[in-house]
Formats: structure tokens, C-alpha cells, sequence
């Protein structure tokens, strides 16, 4: 027989809560594959989409950060929202490019943390690692990652190469350094997190397998 679905009905779900944290610094357009000539902004953004789109029950926020760090979207279960937000984000438009302020970053992500209930809080930072001059010490995010029980898992982007630019006079070129691993390792290590290392679309995913794992909490959505 016909029937409507009640809109106001709340459903049960077990989820953690996320913040994702991508990097948008002008480093992030160097390619780092000449085969498939993805830029490494273009691979962290379908990656987040395909990770957001697979955490129906979690609740995500968003932070981008260059120059400076702005919050794009607190956490919430509206993956809609989220997707078309990753999709706009561009490197050049959305914050000023010409900086990488990681730990500035991670302290504008715990901000959105601080009054979560979950038993499980985690800041999933996607970048090619090289911090500006400008930013603040990565310790003083770390202590209060610790504080808050927050625990931080870093994607590093980027071959041990370096990227590459495209120049018009000799075609393709190194122009950026090597991944920092040592600082992201270091990020994951102190808050209990898992560093990853992503030089293509498939080792980044390796993520989601160990996400699933984390203790859930149960809300009503």
C-alpha cells in the first residue's frame, strides 16, 4: 500500500567522529605519476569523497589550510554537504597558497573536537608535508591532541623524489621536495595514530581497513 517515510523518526547508528584536514598549499599541484598526470590535490580530493561517501554513520568535518587554516564544515552526517564542499575546493581560492601551516591545521581541527562526546575522535591530515617557516611547533597541537584523547593519522602525499611542474619551455620538471615523512610519523606516533604513506589512489585507501576497527559510538541520526 502507499506509504511515507517519517522524517522526523530518529534511527539508531554507531559511528566515530572525524576531521579531515587537507592541505591546499601550491605544492599540492605537482604531479608526482607523469603516467596518469593527476595532481596530488585532485588525488587527495577523490580520496576524501570516496572516504566520506563510505562513513555514512560517522560524523565529518573539514579543514583546509595553505597560508592559513579555515574551517570548511563542522562535523556533521550530511555527506551531500561535505562532497560538493571537497569538490570546490581549489588550490588558489580557497586560502592562499603560499604556505603549508600543518600544525596550525590540527589546532583549528581540535577546536571542532573539543566538546565531542565520541569515544573515539580522530583527525585524518592529508598533505605533501613540508611545513612554512610561519607555522606554529607541531608540540603545541600534539599537547593538545593528547588532552583531548584525539588521535591523528597522517596521509602523506608524494613520491621520495619530489614533484613535478610543468614548465612550457622544457616540459616537465622537478620543482618540489621530497615528502616529510619524519614529522608525520611523528604527528601519528605521539597521539597513537598510524602514519601512511600514499605515492598513489590505492596505498591511500588503505586507511578505511583500519578505521573500521576503531570503538564506535551510539547516537541517534
Amino acid at each position: 500500500k502507499p506509504q511515507l517515510a517519517d522524517k522526523r523518526s530518529k534511527v539508531p547508528v554507531e559511528g566515530i567522529d572525524i576531521m579531515l584536514v587537507l592541505d591546499l598549499s601550491g605544492s599540492m599541484e605537482a604531479l608526482d605519476d607523469l603516467t596518469t598526470r593527476k595532481s596530488r590535490v585532485e588525488i587527495a580530493k577523490e580520496e576524501a569523497v570516496r572516504f566520506i561517501q563510505q562513513r555514512e554513520d560517522d560524523s565529518i568535518g573539514l579543514v583546509a589550510f595553505g597560508q592559513n587554516s579555515i574551517s570548511r564544515a563542522p562535523l556533521t552526517l550530511d555527506k551531500k554537504i561535505l562532497v560538493e564542499i571537497v569538490n570546490d575546493l581549489k588550490v588558489g581560492n580557497t586560502v592562499d597558497p603560499n604556505g603549508t601551516v600543518i600544525a596550525k591545521s590540527l589546532v583549528t581541527s581540535l577546536n571542532r573536537l573539543k566538546d565531542s562526546s565520541a569515544k573515539t575522535k580522530i583527525i585524518i591530515l592529508l598533505t605533501d608535508g613540508v611545513p612554512s617557516h610561519h607555522d606554529i611547533q607541531a608540540h603545541a597541537a600534539l599537547d593538545i591532541a593528547k588532552k583531548l584523547n584525539v588521535k591523528i593519522y597522517t596521509i602523506g602525499i608524494g613520491g621520495k623524489q619530489g614533484g613535478y611542474m610543468y614548465n612550457p619551455m622544457v616540459g616537465y620538471q622537478l620543482a618540489y621536495p621530497p615528502l616529510n615523512t619524519a614529522l608525520l610519523e611523528q604527528i601519528s606516533f605521539e597521539t597513537k595514530g598510524k602514519s601512511f604513506r600514499a605515492k598513489n589512489q590505492k596505498e591511500m585507501r588503505s586507511i578505511y581497513a583500519v578505521i573500521d576497527k576503531l570503538e564506535k559510538t551510539k547516537r541517534e541520526t
